[in-house]
This record gives C-alpha cells, structure tokens and sequence, in this order.
C-alpha cells in the first residue's frame, strides 16, 4: 500500500509546539489520542482509537519522517497511523512505567 494513501491524521504545528512547552514545564509525558469519527453518529469510534506520545512525535519530526504541511487549518504535521499504537496499549505502558518508577522511592 502507498504510505501517502494509509490512514492520517493531522495536528497542527501551533498545538504541537504549545504539548512540548508543557510536556517540558511539567516534566510530565503527553500522550495524544488519534480517532475516528463514525460517519452516521459522529461520535467517536472506539474500535478505531489509536496513540502517540508527544516524544514520538519529535523524534520523528526531528528524522523528518514526519513533515510539516498544510490543512485547511494551516500549517500541520500528517501523522500517520501505521506509527501510533493501537488502543490505549501506549497509556498501559506509560502506566506501568510511571507504577515501577514510583515504587523505587
């Protein structure tokens, strides 16, 4: 499958560089969830959740595997979903993570 023709989503440059301030400030990890919207409710699709941390993205923007483009909301980064984790697999991790880091103190 072409990768221009794989499911995306797109976030804005502005609210990425607002995450990493405060990523930064808090010294707390942002994760951000990517869904779907089901054509006749409009209500989110749980089936179709997926996540990226905001460190992943800068990584990837930094690789520049991710590339600044353009929306009809200006400029943005596509985020492909073949990159996010499926569910909240990445929270789980992030949680058990944040379990054996609390229990060494």
């Amino acid at each position: 499958m072409n990768i221009l023709k794989k499911p995306y989503s797109f976030f804005g440059k502005i609210e990425f560089l607002k995450l990493l301030k405060m990523q930064e400030f808090t010294k707390t990890p942002i994760i951000l969830a990517v869904y779907f919207r089901d054509r006749k409710t409009s209500l989110p699709n749980p089936d179709k959740l997926s996540m990226i941390s905001m460190n992943e993205i800068r990584i990837k923007v930094d690789q520049k595997i991710i590339q600044l483009g353009k929306n009809d909301f200006g400029p943005s980064y596509k985020i492909h979903l073949q990159d996010c984790a499926y569910g909240f697999d990445l929270v789980e991790d992030y949680s058990k993570k944040l379990q054996e880091f609390s229990t060494k103190f």
